[in-house]
């Protein structure tokens, strides 16, 4: 992937959408954030963090039966760079879609702890973003297979990223395919490949059903027919395409209160990593 920073954006949207203004939101209650197996600290408005997502509010205000391990303010399993791109979006509603693989990576944790937090509307935003990354930058199962047996191994439901990336990833394989045997009027696949999902698949049916499921339908419509769809490419002017790979409901038009995309400058991995939070930090 490159690095070239031209090619970034920044999303931006409102962090609740009963959050007016982000004063409203800041008090003095303070809590500090314990995230990753090396207990990175972040401090954080309590207030803010509350009113962004429910699960947060029920956390910390009720007796929520997951609630034991947050009010210790412990995230142990979760990735502190991805949490980080949490809180830069949580103070500055942003969220910058780099151009690296390290930060495509960030954006996959930040995607599955914003499922764990049933944070939707961000959610759906992030798998925007990493579908735009995967359509610039031409990805292929190289990068996204990994990304899909993660989201296998953390029993993330068959939508969303999941979706995505087996789409995506059956696409490539059939590409690859036809390009070793000079052959592009027939779909087919590697035994290798599907060997590799057959591993992949083999406590979880359903994501090995889906992966033959999208096999029939490539070979029925053809990569060069006009039926063909490639995943990687969102049609805004569809709600049923642009959403094809949102979680919210069938029924929900997301884009009602539709992002502002517009460029911006790119933010330097390490500069995400460190990004400042209001309030002092512990050492």
């Amino acid at each position: 992937m490159s690095t070239d920073p031209e090619g970034s954006r920044v999303t931006k949207m409102p962090p609740n959408l009963g959050v007016t203004f982000i004063g409203h939101s800041l008090d003095n209650e303070l809590l500090t954030v314990y995230v990753g197996p090396n207990r990175k600290e972040f401090v954080l408005h309590k207030k803010l963090l509350c009113r962004t997502s429910d699960f947060f509010e029920k956390a910390f205000n009720s007796d929520f039966q997951e609630g034991k391990q947050v009010r210790d303010h412990a995230f142990d399993e979760d990735s502190p760079s991805a949490f980080a791109i949490f809180v830069n979006w949580l103070y500055r509603a942003t969220i910058e879609a780099g151009s690296s693989r390290s930060y495509l990576y960030k954006l996959v944790d930040l995607y599955i702890f914003l499922d764990k937090i049933c944070l939707m509307s961000l959610k759906d935003t992030v798998m925007d973003i990493l579908q735009d990354i995967a359509l610039k930058h031409k990805l292929d199962d190289i990068i996204l297979f990994p990304i899909l047996k993660k989201m296998a191994r953390c029993a993330a439901p068959y939508k969303g990223l999941t979706k995505f990336c087996l789409y995506a990833v059956v696409d490539s394989f059939v590409d690859k395919h036809g390009r070793e045997n000079d052959d592009r009027t027939t779909v087919s696949v590697r035994k290798e490949d599907t060997e590799m999902v057959w591993k992949m698949c083999r406590d979880n049916l359903d994501l090995f059903h889906s992966y033959m499921l999208r096999i029939e339908f490539l070979v029925a419509a053809g990569l060069k027919s006009e039926s063909y769809w490639n995943p990687r490419a969102r049609k805004e002017t569809s709600k049923a395409n642009r959403c094809f790979f949102h979680c919210h409901e069938d029924t929900w038009d997301c884009r009602a209160k539709t992002s502002v995309i517009e460029e911006a400058h790119f933010i330097n991995d390490e500069v995400v990593e460190e990004l400042w939070v209001l309030g002092a930090q512990q050492e």
